[in-house]
């Protein structure tokens, strides 16, 4: 376990409502991002209830939004709307969307 890494009954104790609605849905929830040794930012951090081995799993998205299962490597998606947020092409489209908006108002008078 790499320094400053919680265990999976710390993560539990201080994130029991997460762990139970991953559960009962039986997709990954959020829990927090944070900063381990080794990494360069911080990251999401997800628990993951897998129904074939029958276990919780804590971890961070790797590649494309998808997180794995330690026990059998079953992998789920989830929503990582930080890295589209953080692009460039939002800024540029709400910047096109406000002159376009000024522009339509010029022309309408």
């Amino acid at each position: 376990m790499e320094a400053g890494e919680r265990t999976l009954d710390e993560y539990r104790h201080a994130y029991a409502a997460a762990f139970d609605r991953s559960r009962c849905t039986g997709r990954p929830a959020y829990l927090r991002r944070e900063l381990r040794q080794g990494w360069r930012a911080k990251l999401p951090v997800y628990v993951l209830w897998c129904e074939d081995c029958g276990i919780h799993t804590v971890t961070h998205p790797a590649g494309y939004g998808r997180i794995h299962c330690r026990g059998c490597r079953r992998h789920e998606k989830v929503l990582t709307w930080v890295r589209f947020r953080d692009k460039q092409a939002p800024l540029m489209l709400y910047l096109l969307a406000a002159a376009l908006l000024v522009l339509s108002w010029l022309f309408a008078r």
